[in-house]
């Protein structure tokens, strides 16, 4: 293992002599940080923003794609409760915004700019209570998304796959609902 530069630091990969970006170190996330699967994507629609989950939460970075360099690292301030490790699409249009799911049946986007969140759509008219949606995807023109659906005990002590959903956001209306298929999964 080569030795690591300080977050925000270039590095090359000795196996394939790539150069490689130092995010977060030791100082800048002492509790560690990852990112999501490779299907949620990290990058936003013009690579100049980009999430990164740490132990207290998302943290979004400014990121300059012709020089390469990082820039100015946010964090929302009024986190309304979302599991932002379970499926955040970029827009793919809209650099700033971003799409995630709270810990019950709300979708919504995140003004990353303006620090700002926004109700897109909301489950609960159609879903019991005690529903939850998990692992968010988001069609390409962002008109549909579909979700693991999940269901809880009411103190939380146990959660099970029940099925799936799917949502056209556009149109505010429910395209599809199984809630007999425990072996859904992504």
């Amino acid at each position: 293992m080569p030795a690591l530069p300080a977050a925000g630091g270039k590095f090359t990969d000795p196996t394939f002599n790539t150069e490689l970006i130092r995010v977060t170190d030791q100082n800048t996330d002492p509790g560690g940080t990852s990112v999501s699967y490779s299907y949620w994507p990290t990058f936003n629609c013009d690579s100049t923003r980009l999430i990164i989950h740490t132990a207290n939460g998302p943290a979004f970075l400014e990121f300059d794609p012709v020089k390469r360099v990082l820039g100015k690292r946010t964090k929302p301030s009024n986190d309304p409760g979302l599991a932002w490790h379970n499926g955040t699409y970029w827009d793919r249009t809209l650099p700033n915004v971003c799409y995630t799911l709270s810990v019950g049946l709300e979708l919504y986007s995140y003004d990353v700019a303006l620090d700002k969140f926004s109700i897109a759509a909301d489950l609960s008219a159609v879903l019991q209570p005690l529903n939850y949606l998990n692992q968010l995807f988001m069609s390409a023109d962002r008109k549909v998304f579909s979700a693991t659906l999940k269901v809880r005990a009411a103190d939380w002590s146990t959660n099970s796959v029940i099925g799936y959903v799917a949502y056209d956001v556009a149109n505010q209306k429910l395209l599809a609902k199984n809630v007999s298929q425990n072996d859904t999964n992504e």
